[in-house]
């Protein structure tokens, strides 16, 4: 809820939505491969992706741009390439353009931001079949979304004082 978003109205219109780069090799390659060519799915992709691949624009920093590119997308993927249990600012940011943030397999096993268990999704296929459901109740799933992820944020206080113990291990190190 801000005024840029009241003012482009939120009528989602896009299945999904994907801005950065696919990483070769790895599961989010051959996903987002399969996505891009389902004729059932809509697509909105933004940044680099390999020969074959058609983005609506290379990778876009100012998020005033790249904002309304992506606001009409009712979804994304979260891949994790890390460990199971590490997350990417993908959750918290496609939860603020107001998109369903889906997570890929092992994405926060730790569940650190909440995950539903319906956003969890283990293959294209699964993926494709939640991704058709959203229609009716994108917007329902966003917020329901949105609420669970607060439920886990730290509160002003606590994010000042976990910065203040780094600073302080920082600071007493040298």
């Amino acid at each position: 809820k801000n005024p840029l978003a009241e003012m482009m109205g939120n009528k989602k219109t896009i299945d999904f939505a994907y801005w950065g780069r696919m990483k070769h090799g790895h599961d989010r390659e051959k996903t987002i491969r399969q996505i891009y060519r389902d004729k059932d799915i809509s697509t909105v992709l933004v940044g680099g992706f390999p020969s074959g691949i058609k983005r609506q624009a290379a990778w876009i920093k100012d998020w005033k741009q790249l904002y309304p590119l992506l606001e009409p997308a009712r979804c994304t993927l979260c891949f994790n390439w890390l460990d199971p249990t590490a997350t990417t600012s993908r959750y918290p940011e496609a939860l603020s353009i107001g998109m369903v943030p889906f997570v890929w397999r092992d994405y926060d096993m730790a569940n650190s931001y909440n995950i539903d268990p319906f956003q969890r999704v283990n293959s294209f296929e699964e993926f494709k079949e939640k991704v058709l459901t959203l229609n009716e109740k994108c917007g329902k799933l966003v917020e329901q979304y949105r609420d669970n992820y607060k439920e886990v944020l730290l509160t002003e206080y606590e994010y000042y004082e976990e910065f203040s113990k780094k600073m302080d291990e920082v600071i007493n190190a040298n």
